[in-house]
C-alpha cells in the first residue's frame, strides 16, 4: 500500500513539475513579445549590410546551422549543393519582422521568394530577397543556383547573386559629401559555391562566397562554413562553424518530429565574439506536399531587450517526383539484329519448288529443328505453316537462330507422280542459303479462336467441345484468367479457345 502511493506520489510530482515548465515557459515567451524602449540610435550593436541572412524559417529556427542541412528551394541562399537531392519542384515565400519592439516603431521587415527543381542530372534554382526599412532603405537580392550530385553521396553546387543597395533621399543625405559624390544606389556581383557529402545518417556540408571586389563597392566577404547533420528515426542534429565579415559564429541545432513528419518542434543555439549570442526556437507543419513553418530569433548579447526576430515560410511541392518518373519510364523494347538470314532448305526429286518465304517474329519463341530430309521417295512440294510446338514435315528442313520463329509456305501446282519402288533415295544435303528470302519484322498474326459463352456452359462442356474431352478445360482458363472468375464463366463473355 505505501508502495503504491508512493508511485502515485512520484507521478503528481512529475506533473507538477511539467505545468510549472509550461507555464515559465508561455511567461518568458509573451514577455519577449513586450515592446522595450530602444531605438537604432541606441542599439549597441549595428550589423553590416546583407548581413542577416533570409534562409527558411526550419533553417533559423535551428541557430542557423545551413551549411550540412537542407532546407529546401531556399537552401541556395547558404549551401546551394543541396537542390540536388529536391525530389520534385518547390516553391518557397518566406516573411520576417527583424528587430521587432523598436520603440520609434521602425520597422524592418524581409520578404523572400525562392524556386527550385530537378531538371535532368540537375537542379536549377531562382529566388528574389527584400529588406526594407519602410521606405528609407533597401536591399535587394536576386539569384540564380544550379546543383549536381553524384552517385547520391557527393553533391557540388554554385549560386550567382545580384545584390543592389537604395537609399531614400532627403534633404539631409543631399548635403552629405559621400551620397553627393556616389550617389544612392549601387550594386554588385556575388558568387557562392558549396558541396555536401552523405555517409549513411551523416552529412557535411562546406559553403563559401566571393564578392566581385572589382566594383569597390561591398568590401564585406561573405561567410565561409562547414556544418554537420545528423538525422535518424525523426530527430535532426546540426551544427555549424561560420567564418567570415569580422565574426566567428558556431551555431547547433535540434529538431525531433512527430506523426510521421507532420509536426516538428525546433531549437538552437548560436554564439561568437563581439557579444554574439541568440538563443532560437520554432515549429514546423507539413502536410502532404505542403509545409508551413515558423522561427523566433532572441538576441541574448549585443541587440538585447527587443521582442527578437520572427520568421515565417510557406514551401509548395509540386510536380511528379524525379524518383517516381524515373521508376515509371518505358523501358524501350530493343529488336535483336539477326546476323545472318535463316537458312530454309526444302529438298525434293519430284518437283522443283519455288524459294520459301521466310517471316521472321522477333517475339515468338525460338524454334528450332535439325537441318536434314528424311524423305526416301520422291513427293511432290508441300505448303503448311511452322509453329511452336509442332513437328517438322519429313520432306522439309528448317533452321532457325534463337529468339526467331520461321514461318515458311510454298505453294506449287502438284506434279504427276507414278509409284515407283525403284525410285532413287533421296539423299541427305547440308543446309545451303535459300536463294530468295524476304525478312519481315512485324507482329504475329492474330489467329486465336475464340467462344461466346451460352446459358448453361461450363469450362468442361467447352473443352468437351473443342478438345474432345472435357479434362482439357484448364488450357482455356490459363489463356481466359483475367476473365474467369473462380473458374465460373460469365454468359456472353467471349472467350479465347487456344
Amino acid at each position: 500500500m505505501n508502495k503504491k502511493q508512493g508511485i502515485k506520489k512520484t507521478g503528481f510530482r512529475v506533473q507538477g513539475i511539467g505545468a510549472s515548465f509550461f507555464v515559465f515557459f508561455i511567461f518568458v515567451f509573451f514577455y519577449t513579445l513586450t515592446p522595450i524602449p530602444y531605438t537604432l540610435s541606441s542599439i549597441p550593436c549595428l550589423y553590416a549590410a546583407f548581413e542577416e541572412s533570409s534562409v527558411g524559417a526550419r533553417v533559423s529556427a535551428m541557430g542557423g546551422a545551413s551549411a550540412a542541412l537542407a532546407s529546401g528551394a531556399d537552401s541556395q541562399v547558404s549551401n546551394p549543393s543541396h537542390l540536388s537531392f529536391l525530389k520534385r519542384s518547390q516553391v518557397a515565400a518566406g516573411y520576417s519582422r527583424l528587430y521587432a519592439g523598436l520603440s520609434d516603431e521602425s520597422e524592418i521587415g524581409r520578404a523572400s521568394l525562392a524556386f527550385a527543381g530537378p531538371v535532368g542530372p540537375f537542379a536549377l534554382g531562382a529566388g528574389y530577397d527584400n529588406l526594407a526599412l519602410q521606405s528609407v532603405y533597401n536591399e535587394t537580392t536576386v539569384s540564380m543556383a544550379i546543383a549536381c550530385h553524384f552517385g547520391g553521396r557527393i553533391a557540388l553546387g554554385a549560386a550567382y547573386r545580384h545584390r543592389g543597395i537604395n537609399i531614400q533621399s532627403d534633404p539631409y543625405l543631399d548635403v552629405d559629401p559621400l551620397f553627393a559624390g556616389g550617389g544612392y544606389n549601387k550594386s554588385f556581383g556575388e558568387i557562392s559555391v558549396g558541396a555536401v557529402y552523405k555517409a549513411g545518417r551523416f552529412t557535411l556540408g562546406v559553403y563559401g562566397g566571393l564578392p566581385d571586389e572589382s566594383t569597390e563597392i561591398y568590401k564585406n566577404p561573405s561567410p565561409t562554413a562547414a556544418g554537420l547533420a545528423y538525422e535518424e528515426n525523426g530527430f535532426v542534429f546540426a551544427a555549424d562553424y561560420i567564418s567570415g565579415r569580422d565574426r566567428r559564429i558556431t551555431a547547433v541545432g535540434v529538431e525531433k518530429s512527430v506523426f510521421g513528419d507532420i509536426l516538428s518542434a525546433r531549437g538552437g543555439f548560436a554564439f561568437g565574439d563581439r557579444d554574439y549570442r541568440k538563443a532560437t526556437a520554432g515549429i514546423g507543419l507539413k502536410v502532404s506536399n505542403i509545409g508551413a513553418d515558423y522561427a523566433i530569433e532572441y538576441p541574448l548579447g549585443g541587440l538585447v531587450g527587443l521582442s527578437g526576430t520572427h520568421k515565417f515560410t510557406l514551401s509548395v511541392g509540386f510536380g511528379e517526383s524525379a524518383v517516381a518518373a524515373k521508376i515509371a519510364a518505358p523501358v524501350k523494347a530493343e529488336i535483336p539484329t539477326v546476323g545472318r538470314s535463316a537458312a530454309v532448305v526444302v529438298s525434293t526429286r519430284a518437283a522443283a519448288a519455288p524459294p520459301p518465304v521466310a517471316k521472321i517474329y522477333p517475339s515468338s519463341a525460338a524454334v528450332r529443328t535439325p537441318s536434314v530430309s528424311t524423305a526416301t521417295f520422291a513427293q511432290p512440294a508441300l505448303a503448311y505453316e511452322k509453329k511452336s510446338g509442332t513437328s517438322a514435315p519429313s520432306a522439309v528442313s528448317v533452321s532457325t537462330f534463337p529468339a526467331v520463329s520461321v514461318s515458311v509456305s510454298s505453294v506449287v501446282a502438284p506434279p504427276a507422280i507414278s509409284a515407283d519402288s525403284s525410285a532413287e533415295p533421296v539423299s541427305v544435303e547440308p543446309p545451303v542459303p535459300a536463294r530468295k528470302t524476304t525478312t519481315e519484322f512485324s507482329a504475329p498474326p492474330a489467329a486465336a479462336r475464340t467462344h461466346k459463352v451460352r446459358s448453361g456452359e461450363t469450362l468442361a462442356s467447352i473443352s468437351e467441345k473443342y478438345y474432345g474431352s472435357s479434362g482439357e478445360w484448364m488450357k482455356i482458363y490459363r489463356a481466359n484468367e483475367d476473365k474467369i472468375d473462380k473458374g465460373i464463366v460469365t454468359p456472353g463473355e467471349v472467350l479465347i479457345i487456344p
